[in-house]
């Protein structure tokens, strides 16, 4: 009985843990666009919105709004991963749309200060200030065909 009690217990806090680490991912997946951002307490306009799509393969791409059918205009592109210990996103084998010979482009992360159905607030380091960046859900945005071969 009490071995039943503490397998039960035991395996509550695992799918409860399970379910939880998969609800982030979950509520990440779509596109958001860039609204503003918030440095030293001060809330600053974009003059550029971007848009960032995360996709259910791990494939995250950020273009320019008002070029979306530009391939051209994109910014970036990798793989995006949770960090569940520090609650971050990680963004790995990060390279420009079209990929130019020879460009890399370090891995970057940012924290996830909140996430709801409607918005997602990041924050990261520009220098030495931390910033936050507001984002809004909007319509999903297809994803640009990319060229990018890791190995090569």
């Amino acid at each position: 009985m009490r071995k039943t009690a503490i397998l039960t217990i035991l395996l509550s806090f695992t799918v409860t843990g399970l379910l939880g680490q998969s609800t982030i991912d979950t509520a990440l997946i779509g596109s958001w666009k860039l609204t503003g951002y918030e440095v030293k307490k001060k809330a600053w306009p974009v003059t550029n919105t971007d848009i960032i799509s995360f996709y259910s393969d791990s494939v995250y791409q950020v273009i320019v709004s008002g070029y979306i059918a530009d391939s051209l205009a994109t910014r970036e592109a990798g793989i995006w991963l949770i960090d569940r210990s520090e609650n971050k996103i990680l963004y790995l084998n990060r390279h420009q749309i079209p990929h130019p010979a020879n460009l890399t482009m370090g891995d970057n992360e940012n924290k996830i200060v909140e996430i709801t159905d409607s918005t997602l607030v990041l924050s990261g380091y520009e220098g030495k200030d931390l910033i936050f960046m507001n984002y809004i859900k909007i319509p999903d945005v297809s994803k640009i065909e990319d060229n990018y071969n890791p190995t090569a």
